[in-house]
């Protein structure tokens, strides 16, 4: 559920939102907030190197399944590229960026 909000209640005033979603973290000092928020951003950087690494691995085995059915590796971009994008509904569904990163080497 999204927490949509009037612009009356978007006033600095009115805005609660630690103390009422997040009490325990009311009497934390600022520090406590840029590490969190430097641990999330280094979180989401180590997501994409993983996600990298994965793609990138996949890439090479459709290249050497291709390789040893021994059709041209234009199939990978006409046919298995984009039936990746469909299987992932182009990333945006599940989620997944994997298909948007698979290149064909």
């Amino acid at each position: 559920m999204s927490d949509m909000h009037a612009n009356e209640a978007m006033k600095p005033a009115k805005l609660r939102h630690l103390e009422t979603k997040h009490p325990d973290y009311v009497k934390k000092d600022r520090a406590f907030f840029e590490r969190k928020g430097e641990d999330y951003r280094q979180q989401q950087q180590r997501m994409v190197n993983v996600t990298s690494v994965f793609a990138k691995a996949s890439s090479y085995l459709v290249a050497q399944r291709i390789a040893k059915v021994r059709k041209p590796h234009t199939i990978a971009e006409e046919l298995l590229l984009p039936a990746a994008m469909d299987l992932c509904d182009g990333g945006e569904r599940c989620g997944c960026q994997i298909a948007k990163c698979i290149s064909v080497k």
